[in-house]
């Protein structure tokens, strides 16, 4: 059940480089994830390090669009 939606933000993420907007938000519930994720289970740089990539990804999409 939680593994399921998780597997389609990544399948679907391709998606971000079709507009700057499109970008922002999978990138958004990318850092939401990421953040749910080392508040569950008490990771520290787990939040910094994982999404250190999707300022890149947003300007690609600005790049590309």
């Amino acid at each position: 059940f939680v593994a399921w939606p998780v597997i389609v933000w990544e399948c679907t993420f391709p998606l971000a480089f079709t507009s700057p907007d499109m970008a922002l938000a999978m990138t958004t519930a990318g850092v939401g994830f990421h953040a749910g994720t080392a508040a569950v289970i008490k990771l520290n740089n787990f939040l910094f390090a994982f999404p250190a990539t999707y300022p890149a990804v947003i300007a690609c999409a600005g790049l590309l669009a």
